[in-house]
């Protein structure tokens, strides 16, 4: 019993910020709304629309090209990379260093150059 009082706000905070959302979306296929205006149940017609729209294949194509690209490059290149960082025995504060560099460089211009975050840098 003790366990599941320890365990309670763990599964009150996993319900709420993981099952919660699934539950809303899944509410939400059914439903035809813009977020601001009335919610009108439509069933099953927002299926229909999607399955009857001749971009499906394109877009089920790109996406299906883009999760092997990321696979084959996000996945083996950065483990590459912190395998090669880890075993190198001279200058390993530079490569860490160099590693780090695209996460300094645009907060570093932005408070060099004065610009807002609203202005593309």
């Amino acid at each position: 019993m003790s366990t599941l009082v320890f365990l309670l706000p763990l599964l009150l905070v996993f319900g709420v910020f993981s099952w919660a959302p699934i539950v809303q979306s899944v509410v939400m296929s059914f439903q035809r709304t813009n977020l601001v205006g009335p919610v009108e149940f439509v069933g099953l017609d927002n299926f229909a629309q999607v399955l009857s729209d001749p971009l499906l294949w394109t877009a089920w194509r790109n996406t299906v090209w883009f999760a092997v690209l990321a696979l084959l490059f996000g996945y083996p290149l950065p483990l590459l990379a912190a395998l090669l960082i880890s075993e190198v025995r001279h200058r390993k504060g530079l490569f860490s260093a160099l590693a780090y560099l695209p996460v300094v460089i645009r907060p570093w211009s932005r408070c060099c150059c004065g610009s807002s975050s609203t202005t593309p840098v």
